[in-house]
């Protein structure tokens, strides 16, 4: 396949078109060099220009693969940050143990050097605790708007096809009544077609009875 330029099955194979499409595009833009030509009895189509009214497979493919790639990220993140909290929890443990050790030896704790260190990484762990806990919360943030945004429109997709089904309800009853109307015209018809062959078999029958007799 030519980069640039494809025939109308490629096209078809490539934007998931049935044939009819392709053909109604080609016939729309037939006069337009720039993106129909032809190429002895077939036509040729600028594959970048139907790639602004259509969108190819390898496209929406590569869509998909980055919002797959984008929520392994996200995923990841949120371990990492699980991990990291779970060791500060492990470390202020440790640290409370040290505390409690050094209030219950006679050196004045205020000029315990171990003290200050105890301090000096509870509160880098305090810090670290609530970056991670805002940055939890801006993330949740962000998910619950993506997800209202898709419920939305989830909610307006189904809200189309509801309408388009109580539409096809409605033709559909009016093709049944439609259908009973023609059924009925039918039978009267068929009852009056009897009913005229029958006084014409009678008719017949006397006008063949005269004859005899004369």
């Amino acid at each position: 396949m030519n980069k640039n330029w494809i025939d109308i099955i490629e096209a078809v194979k490539l934007f998931n078109k049935s044939e009819m499409t392709i053909r109604r595009f080609i016939n729309k833009h037939k006069n337009n060099i720039d993106a129909v030509r032809k190429d002895g009895k077939k036509y040729l189509i600028n594959y970048k220009f139907i790639s602004l009214t259509y969108q190819s497979n390898n496209d929406i493919h590569n869509d998909q693969v980055g919002e797959n790639i984008k929520d392994k990220k996200d995923a990841m993140q949120i371990a990492y940050n699980s991990e990291i909290i779970k060791k500060k929890d492990e470390q202020l443990d440790a640290k409370d143990k040290l505390i409690g050790q050094l209030i219950n030896k006679k050196t004045p704790i205020l000029r315990h050097s171990t003290f200050w260190t105890a301090v000096s990484s509870i509160i880098a762990l305090v810090l670290i605790l609530t970056f991670g806990y805002f940055y939890r919360l801006e993330f949740q943030k962000q998910y619950k708007e993506k997800y209202q945004l898709l419920k939305t429109s989830l909610e307006k997709e189904i809200g189309l096809l509801r309408d388009q089904n109580e539409m096809l309800h409605k033709t559909m009853s009016k093709i049944k009544q439609n259908s009973k109307m023609l059924l009925d015209v039918f039978d009267m018809q068929k009852k009056e077609l009897l009913e005229q062959n029958k006084k014409l078999n009678e008719e017949l029958i006397k006008s063949q009875s005269d004859i005899w007799k004369n």
